[in-house]
């Protein structure tokens, strides 16, 4: 690629991450939703409630970003607005971070890229929107891979070191962080082993040491209550449609190529291969490396639910976005000007109307939604949310436009149990029994009014 057009390229890769920055911030306003509004119920209790209560509630994830909320909720408040501007820069701050990761590994060009592909990837632009930890998740994952990769380059300590504090801070958030240490340590596997990487796993393996505890009762709870269903071919297959940006599901917002979807996802593909054919000619070294993180943040998740027969959320492939774009990123630094152009534009085109779709499908489903419990005969409902002891929420704490008509009503303590209530669920989440006078469904949650418990 001349020195001309690879300036002009730079440009166009700046203008995409600039638009997809701002994109992340579009729906700062919007209410919560279900499992926004446990996380909005877990954070807004002290930090020993939070250690004590999230072993119990339906919450499977480290304490970190619970904390985290918790800090930014005493210091901005709890509404819409700025709990969503939180995870909105969270998701500016991992197009920094893919910057950061390719420029260290990959030069300037390689930075822009890998920021281009996370801005417009339709996984990371809807979990930079809602209240829950994968954005940070993937914050952390290219730091550890820009770490870790320039450790291996160079053998300094403090690249390792670095690596080591991401990798920790990681797991507090998210437990398939460790499916990147993983791939680190695969990555590192050499003869002989690099003496930065012998103290770094160590330490990354004490570090987390405080979190067994919690894995361990959490991993017992879920399978106690195995309310979802098992991992199958179906669950790796939408996870990689996922990845790919042909398919995003996000609740009962559904955003998917309702035609020729395995074509589209092909068209992805290849696109991708073609950014890859020269990769693999002149940096197999960078290539195999960064294949490790891929393929064992994507892969070695699902066969180990298949053999512990546990549910593999196809979301949870969000773990492997971070190796995929620094992937794609080194082939788009490689590939010809025409090549680059070419591939680009088709990732591009897929990711985009992903994500019109999704918008376009959660616009809609807020609307019917905000709509039904906006009614007057409902002013007085809460939400009983799946959590520790099934918690009441106030329905104005899901969709503040709902309680707009009745402005200055008293916030109902949501610890305290009422015979009748409104349960907004999902039907694989278990509740208890209740004889219900009326049921509503959206999408995939059902609505049951008057639940009068058995």
């Amino acid at each position: 690629m001349s020195p001309r057009r690879r300036r002009a390229f730079e440009w166009t890769l700046a203008a995409a991450v600039l638009a997809g920055a701002l994109l992340r911030f579009v729906r700062s306003g919007e209410p919560l939703w279900l499992d926004e509004a446990l996380v909005w119920r877990l954070s807004r209790l002290s930090p020993g409630e939070i250690l004590r209560l999230l072993p119990g509630s339906s919450e499977s994830n480290p304490p970190g970003f619970y904390l985290l909320v918790h800090s930014w909720m005493r210091a901005f408040g709890d509404s819409d607005l700025a709990l969503h501007f939180l995870t909105a820069l969270i998701g500016v701050a991992g197009i920094g971070a893919a910057y950061w990761a390719g420029k260290r590994t990959l030069g300037r060009f390689g930075g822009l890229a890998a920021a281009t592909l996370l801005a417009l990837h339709p996984l990371h632009l809807a979990y930079s929107q809602e209240l829950r930890p994968y954005g940070l998740l993937v914050l952390f994952g290219f730091v550890m891979i820009g770490g870790c990769l320039e450790a291996l380059r160079s053998g300094r300590g403090r690249d390792w070191a670095l690596f080591a504090g991401a990798s920790i801070a990681a797991l507090y958030v998210h437990y398939y962080a460790a499916f990147l240490i993983l791939a680190a340590a695969l990555a590192a596997w050499s003869r002989p082993v690099p003496s930065g990487a012998r103290i770094a796993f160590p330490a990354v393996l004490v570090g987390a040491l405080p979190l067994a505890p919690l894995a361990f009762r959490q991993a017992r709870d879920l399978a106690s209550r195995s309310p979802y269903p098992l991992a199958s071919a179906e669950g790796a297959v939408r996870a990689l449609y996922s990845l790919a940006g042909v398919q995003l599901r996000i609740g009962a917002a559904d955003a998917r190529w309702t035609y020729g979807k395995p074509l589209v996802a092909a068209a992805a593909v290849l696109a991708a291969a073609l950014l890859l054919r020269r990769l693999m000619k002149e940096e197999r070294v960078l290539l195999r490396r960064l294949a490790f993180f891929a393929i064992v943040a994507a892969a070695v998740p699902f066969v180990l639910s298949l053999h512990l027969r546990v549910y593999l959320p196809g979301r949870h492939s969000i773990v492997a976005l971070p190796a995929l774009c620094l992937l794609l990123a080194a082939g788009l630094k490689h590939a010809s000007a025409k090549t680059a152009a070419l591939s680009l534009g088709v990732l591009a085109l897929v990711f985009g109307v992903t994500g019109a779709r999704y918008f376009a499908a959660r616009k809609s489903f807020d609307k019917e939604i905000a709509e039904y419990l906006s009614a007057p005969e409902r002013k007085d409902l809460r939400v009983l949310a799946p959590g520790a002891g099934w918690m009441l929420i106030p329905v104005g704490r899901y969709y503040p436009k709902a309680a707009s008509p009745f402005p200055g009503a008293p916030r109902p303590d949501p610890r305290t149990a009422d015979e009748e209530t409104l349960i907004l669920r999902s039907p694989l989440s278990p509740g208890p029994d209740c004889a219900a006078t009326q049921a509503k469904r959206f999408g995939d949650y059902a609505v049951v009014e008057r639940c009068r418990k058995t």
